[in-house]
């Protein structure tokens, strides 16, 4: 059944190459000229609205049967798209040779079949398509069975059957590593808080016992080690798991170009480890290697993925301006990240988008351009972003309240004090960090300007007093409150 939307959506999806291929596909034919009409009517359509198609199109005859029409240009536009991107898809490929040999196959054309049923399952051994692979296995057996019968080819047969349980094994154990892979964090989130015990605890399983031997299970292996590691505390023996994948899968870039994601992953978290672990010098090179994944490997710039992947290098772009002090530098990138999000604002994620403006907004409030900040900051405080990045959320609240600090706006400070408090009780109980914060704004908000440095000192010796070091360095990750308060004495003591 058509719902409604579903034709205004599908369309409005397309790129422009797969419309102008949609075109060429459907101009090939008289009949469907009625159906390309209507494509280019929705496609400038704001809204779906069937009333103005059927005021458009009321002399045409598929207007008597408008549901029946759209559920064929869909379709139509579907078929349009399983041509266009069957080669940049070994999956889709593969689909398609097994639909030519099914074809060849009642038109007991074997000879042609054997030879497509070799390249299927060459290609399907290469890129690790288990399922594709196994019914190529069948088609074969059964091409075996239909041209020379099973007796004649009984070893032959029982080879492909082996082959077939060896597959199986490894699709079975797929299942269990994505198993542990989907529920490790819900793991070490249960040993936290009790002392010790996420140190002392590792995964038991067999298949985590040594490598697998096919790569979709390598790439788990590492994974959940990768992660098991990290919850561990050892940040340098997660670095080397991700590490060791970035290298295994940087030998295959075929497999990269047909699943790119994988390797961006890890090398993303190869990334994040350095970052954790503070060296920064390892990064840039890492970081230049990142940018280039599309160019290298050939992918289609305003995909979607590669608009999320140049969102994610920009957010760990600014973080490494940003912890080595670069303000400058990370303002001069802010105009052209913050073009790029909203030129291609649909394929943002909204945690992404959320995330970057706070950046954008940090390092001006750094470089001292507090209204530039404050502008930032209104797009996360006045635009819904749901239950995305509480944290992100949380500390914006913090910035909003430094810049009305700094800006003298001293009447909005005292309410928007209480409006942060409100804020961040609303789900949790407060730390004692963020209470310390909050009635340092509070109390400057009704104190006299020369009573600021007093308060400041106060704020530098109270603010972490009860919290410990890994505390410390995560709040210091989202907001240097240490380096903040530090410039400000410092203004305060120039001026004076």
């Amino acid at each position: 059944m058509q719902k409604k939307g579903n034709l205004f959506l599908l369309i409005k999806s397309l790129s422009k190459p797969e419309k102008r291929y949609f075109r060429l596909f459907t101009s090939q034919q008289e009949s469907q000229h009625n159906y390309l009409k209507l494509f280019d009517f929705i496609q400038k359509q704001n809204e779906d609205d069937d009333q103005a198609i059927k005021t458009a199109f009321k002399d045409e005859k598929f207007i008597k049967q408008l549901h029946v029409t759209k559920i064929y240009l869909r379709d139509l536009i579907l078929k349009a798209l399983r041509n266009f991107h069957q080669k940049s898809s070994k999956n889709l490929l593969i689909l398609g040779y097994l639909q030519e040999m099914e074809i060849l196959f009642h038109k007991e054309l074997y000879p042609q079949c054997e030879a497509l049923v070799e390249k299927i399952i060459g290609l399907a051994e290469s890129y690790e398509k288990f399922p594709l692979l196994i019914e190529a296995l069948n088609w074969k057996r059964k091409l075996l069975m239909t041209t020379r019968g099973a007796g004649k080819e009984q070893e032959n047969i029982n080879m492909i059957l082996k082959e077939e349980r060896k597959i199986l094994e490894w699709i079975g154990e797929l299942n269990e590593l994505w198993r542990i892979t989907i529920n490790i964090y819900n793991i070490f989130q249960e040993l936290e808080g009790i002392a010790g015990t996420r140190q002392g605890y590792s995964l038991k399983n067999k298949l985590l016992d040594k490598e697998p031997d096919f790569l979709q299970g390598k790439v788990l292996y590492y994974y959940i080690r990768q992660t098991e590691s990290y919850y561990k505390a050892d940040p340098e023996k997660a670095y080397q798991f991700a590490e060791n994948l970035c290298l295994l899968l940087e030998k295959l870039p075929e497999r990269i170009k047909d699943e790119p994601k994988v390797y961006s992953t890890a090398l993303s978290n190869q990334i994040g480890m350095l970052l954790q672990m503070k060296r920064l010098d390892y990064i840039p090179p890492l970081l230049e290697k990142a940018k280039q994944i599309p160019t290298t490997y050939g992918l289609r710039i305003n995909s979607s993925f590669v608009v999320r992947w140049y969102v994610q290098i920009f957010n760990i772009e600014l973080e490494l301006l940003r912890d080595t002090k670069a303000f400058e530098k990370g303002v001069e990138r802010i105009g052209e990240i913050k073009a790029f999000i909203e030129k291609h604002k649909q394929s943002v994620p909204l945690a992404y988008r959320l995330l970057l403006y706070y950046q954008f907004s940090y390092l001006y409030f750094m470089e001292k351009e507090f209204s530039k900040s404050l502008s930032c900051l209104n797009i996360i405080l006045n635009e819904n972003f749901g239950a995305e990045r509480s944290d992100i959320l949380s500390y914006a609240r913090f910035l909003n309240l430094a810049i009305h600090f700094e800006l003298g706006n001293i009447m909005v400070l005292k309410y928007a004090v209480i409006a942060t408090k409100r804020f961040l009780k609303k789900n949790r109980k407060l730390l004692p960090f963020e209470n310390t914060l909050l009635k340092f704004f509070s109390k400057v908000s009704v104190s006299p300007k020369s009573h600021f440095p007093e308060l400041l000192q106060k704020l530098k010796k109270d603010l972490f007093a009860k919290a410990g070091k890994s505390e410390i360095e995560r709040v210091l990750d989202y907001f240097d409150f240490h380096y903040w308060i530090e410039v400000r004495l410092l203004k305060n003591k120039q001026t004076h």
